[in-house]
């Protein structure tokens, strides 16, 4: 059997998720803080403030998924299956593994920002100087 590229992971694991899940991933939300305040800031310098996006994001936008755009629904739905495995109780990488724990999480975060950048620039550019959003996507 062939491993999944991210890219597969990612959409594989947004068709599963319906507007309905992400009300309650943005009831869920604020949990994500807890569980990425104990990656290394160093070895993941993005994690917490994309952590922090993803909350926000999906709080503000799962309500209205109906009414967004075909870009902005699968941007959402990507970042609400990145909130999942982010929540979830295990990982390809379990969180406790020193050093290493979160490079699986902090990697998936970094491909859905990627991937959804120009949605998650303009959902964000509002709220945030340009050079502190930039610092939220990975260098290409």
């Amino acid at each position: 059997m062939k491993a999944a590229t991210i890219d597969e992971y990612i959409e594989n694991a947004a068709s599963g998720i319906v507007p309905g899940e992400l009300g309650r991933l943005a009831d869920l939300s604020e949990r994500l803080w807890d569980k990425v305040v104990a990656a290394d800031p160093v070895r993941h310098p993005r994690l917490q403030a994309q952590a922090r996006i993803l909350e926000i994001l999906l709080v503000e936008y799962h309500s209205s998924y109906g009414a967004l755009s075909a870009d902005k629904q699968r941007a959402l739905v990507e970042l609400g299956a990145a909130a999942a495995y982010l929540l979830k109780g295990y990982d390809v990488i379990p969180d406790e593994v020193e050093e290493i724990g979160f490079d699986d999480d902090a990697f998936l975060i970094d491909a859905v920002f990627s991937r959804n950048r120009p949605v998650i620039e303009e959902w964000i550019s509002s709220r945030l100087e340009s050079s502190i959003a930039t610092s939220l996507f990975a260098q290409s």
